[in-house]
C-alpha cells in the first residue's frame, strides 16, 4: 500500500471524488461563504515548512521566489512562529506553496490538500499531478520560464478577484 498508483493498493493523502447527487448542501461552499472568506485575504504566499534541504531543492527556488514577492514560512525552517490556528493563518493568504520534500511518481504532498481550506497550492512539478488531479486546481511553477513570471502570475491573479475564484 503507498501513494503510488500501481501499488496493490492505492493510499494517497486525500482525493476528490465524483458527485453523484446525494451529497447534503452542508458539504459545499456557498457564494457567501467564498466571498467572505475571500474579503480575509489580503497577503499573497505562505508555507510551512520543517525539512529545511530537500531532495526537490524546493528552498532554493523559493528563495529565488522570494526577490520578487514576499513569501511567509512557517515552521523549523520559517522567519514566522505563531499561536495563531494554521487555518486562521491560510484564511489571510491567497496562494499556499506546497512544494514536495523530493519529486516522485505520483506523490502528493499531504500539503496540496490544504486547498480545501479556498486556497490555491502552487506545486514544483505539474507532471506530478498529471492523471490524478485536473490542472485547474493548482499552479505549476514549472509552468513558468522564472520565478519572477511567477511570481508576477501570483499578483496579478491576487489583483483579480473573478480569476482567483477560477
Amino acid at each position: 500500500m503507498s501513494y503510488r498508483r500501481d501499488s496493490t493498493l492505492w493510499k494517497p493523502y486525500d482525493r476528490f471524488e465524483k458527485l453523484i447527487g446525494q451529497e447534503k448542501a452542508e458539504e459545499f461552499w456557498t457564494e457567501k461563504q467564498i466571498s467572505e472568506k475571500l474579503s480575509k485575504k489580503s497577503k499573497l504566499a505562505v508555507q510551512f515548512v520543517s525539512h529545511c534541504e530537500t531532495h526537490s531543492l524546493r528552498e532554493q527556488f523559493i528563495k529565488k521566489l522570494d526577490k520578487y514577492i514576499n513569501i511567509t514560512t512557517f515552521g523549523d525552517c520559517g522567519n514566522k512562529t505563531t499561536d495563531m490556528k494554521e487555518q486562521d493563518i491560510l484564511d489571510q493568504y491567497y496562494f499556499y506553496f506546497a512544494f514536495e520534500n523530493a519529486v516522485c511518481k505520483d506523490y502528493i504532498t499531504e500539503k496540496f490538500w490544504r486547498l480545501k481550506h479556498l486556497i490555491v497550492p502552487v506545486v514544483l512539478k505539474r507532471s506530478i499531478l498529471k492523471g490524478i488531479i485536473e490542472d485547474e486546481y493548482f499552479i505549476a511553477a514549472d509552468d513558468f520560464s522564472t520565478p519572477e513570471a511567477l511570481a508576477n502570475k501570483l499578483s496579478e491573479i491576487s489583483e483579480n478577484i473573478t480569476e482567483y475564484k477560477k
